[in-house]
């Protein structure tokens, strides 16, 4: 039986978006094209699961980047955290070693990645960080992880990629397990049974991966952090 929020995304977007959401994902090369992609998911994931909340808070001169780099096969994207006066931006990578040559795979693949660091754009932009909600998170084992991908962060991504899923006939993939692992390989967090099978990942491989992993160094000294999501 289709969830809450499922059920829900229906209502919150506009006839052609939905059309959109559900139709075939275009088969895109050049940047050009895969910003317009970008720009058009971001609208809709904003209107089924954020509120309409993330492209207020992002830069709005340049509120998503597409750039090209095959120096880092991990980084498929990432987020910068706004300061002061600096909005976040989102920044995609079109660079895959694994690309299986399908039409639109990565087109798909960005879309996931773009739910991915839209949903840590929108836990900066609007979780309090006053001391005393810090202490409560974190004794009630909520916390966002030395990472960014802690237990209530996959509690969110999970949710927002099952209620997408039941909308689209191709597998999304949010990049869970490769948070996950991002997160054990960082800060020593290890996620219980019940989680993981609510998340569906299996122990083993979450290790497996976790072992692979060389998490890079989140500060990018400028007084920014980077999420460097390694997803699908």
């Amino acid at each position: 039986m289709p969830g809450a929020l499922t059920l829900e995304v229906r209502f919150r977007l506009k006839r052609w978006q939905y059309h959109i959401m559900t139709g075939e994902i275009p088969h895109v090369t050049s940047e050009p094209d895969f910003l317009e992609l970008a720009t058009t998911w971001l609208r809709i994931f904003d209107h089924a699961f954020f509120f309409n909340l993330v492209r207020s808070g992002l830069n709005q001169q340049n509120p998503i980047k597409i750039y090209y780099d095959d120096s880092d096969e991990r980084a498929n994207g990432y987020c910068t955290h706004g300061c002061f006066i600096i909005k976040p931006t989102i920044s995609l990578n079109t660079y895959r070693d694994d690309d299986d040559g399908s039409a639109s795979s990565l087109a798909r693949d960005m879309i996931g990645v773009l739910l991915h660091e839209m949903l840590h754009a929108f836990l900066w932009l609007y979780c309090c960080e006053c001391d005393e909600c810090d202490k409560r998170t974190v004794s009630g084992k909520g916390h966002s992880g030395q990472s960014g991908h802690g237990p209530n962060f996959i509690n969110a991504l999970n949710a927002i990629e099952e209620a997408f899923q039941d909308h689209i006939q191709w597998e999304v993939d949010g990049g869970i397990m490769q948070s996950l692992a991002l997160e054990m390989a960082t800060s020593g967090w290890v996620s219980r049974d019940d989680q993981l099978q609510r998340w569906g990942i299996d122990y083993q491989d979450l290790v497996a991966s976790a072992e692979e992993m060389e998490p890079g160094d989140l500060n990018s000294g400028d007084g920014q952090v980077l999420c460097l999501c390694s997803v699908m």
